[in-house]
């Protein structure tokens, strides 16, 4: 009876250690196109790799541009469970990630430029593309770009739709 019970015990730690899933490393399940090949791919997948493994990553797009040259980087899905890497055209909703960064940029070439925030911006534009800026006979400002009180319509009518 105790050579059985033994015997039981050695069996269901085997059975135990083989069902266990080995250390896999995380990052060898990352879906991207990123060829790890120069210093650059390397610096870009170990700035971002841990935000491709989070659960509620569904994909992503980086591009680094220097010079001319412009390298291309994609992790994980374009919707999650789809299996589709994006790639370098696909469209991304980017809501209110772009107003903090397109504010900061907007104020430091106001400010570099010596222009008041209450300047009409149709005066920086070409006249095909200033001509209907503005809303209720009150042009658009900077200001209102800043505060994003424009009144432009949340997506392009001309926008496709999102997949």
């Amino acid at each position: 009876m105790k050579n059985l019970t033994l015997l039981t015990v050695l069996v269901s730690i085997f059975l135990l250690i083989i069902s266990c899933e080995k250390d896999v490393d995380p990052y060898s399940k990352i879906d991207t196109d990123n060829p790890l090949k120069s210093h650059i791919d390397s610096l870009v997948h170990n700035t971002f790799k841990d935000y491709a493994i989070q659960s509620a990553t569904a994909g992503f797009s980086i591009a680094v541009i220097d010079g001319s040259q412009i390298n291309y980087y994609n992790y994980g899905e374009t919707k999650k469970g789809n299996k589709n890497l994006p790639d370098e055209n696909t469209l991304y909703e980017l809501a209110s990630i772009t107003k903090p960064i397109t504010a900061e940029a907007l104020i430091y070439w106001l400010n570099q430029n010596s222009i008041d925030i209450n300047t009409a911006i149709k005066a920086y534009l070409p006249q095909n593309l200033s001509a209907n800026l503005g809303l209720n006979g009150v042009d658009i400002t900077f200001k209102h770009l800043l505060n994003h009180t424009s009144g432009m319509p949340l997506f392009p009518d001309d926008m496709p739709p999102l997949s």
